[in-house]
């Protein structure tokens, strides 16, 4: 990239912020707000958190409870995170007996004749985003894989 270019780019990035800067002010960022109040309008919000499990060559009898000890746990670290409203809203699992015994015997390792690979999510439905940083940090931090989405919409009549 040659310094003529680039001095364009930064010149058209340049008016393309000042373009927009004076477009959008913050008298005109207050407008939809008087419009939801003069027009009745009702925000809807939907926060989920999903959370992936997987494990391998568990007991069977340890694979049926696994995912109920996981959501025991999540909620516990939601209620010391100061998480508000959250409610368990599905849960899977998949166990699978399937599995390559040669590659575990090759490694060295004693392989039950019960043992399976297991597979699941547990989806959550939360009242609010309130300390949800810190909920994730903890969750994170406990290894859980995790998916968080919040989608907000507004209505007005």
């Amino acid at each position: 990239m040659t310094k003529s270019v680039l001095k364009r780019g930064i010149l058209t990035f340049a008016v393309a912020i000042s373009v927009l800067g004076t477009q959008f002010t913050p008298a005109m960022a207050q407008v939809p707000a008087q419009l939801k109040k003069e027009n009745n309008c009702t925000t809807n919000e939907n926060i989920n958190l999903t959370v992936n499990f997987n494990a391998q060559m568990i007991e069977v009898k340890e694979a049926v409870t696994f995912i109920d000890v996981k959501i025991s746990e999540i909620e516990a670290i939601a209620e010391k995170s100061g998480v508000q409203g959250l409610k368990l809203n599905s849960k899977s699992l998949n166990i699978n007996s399937n599995r390559n015994y040669n590659q575990y015997q090759m490694q060295g390792q004693e392989i039950s004749p019960t043992a399976v690979n297991l597979s699941g999510k547990a989806s959550f439905i939360l009242g609010s985003d309130e300390n949800i940083s810190e909920f994730i940090a903890a969750l994170q931090t406990k290894d859980f894989n995790i998916n968080y989405r919040m989608n907000s919409n507004t209505q007005c009549r």
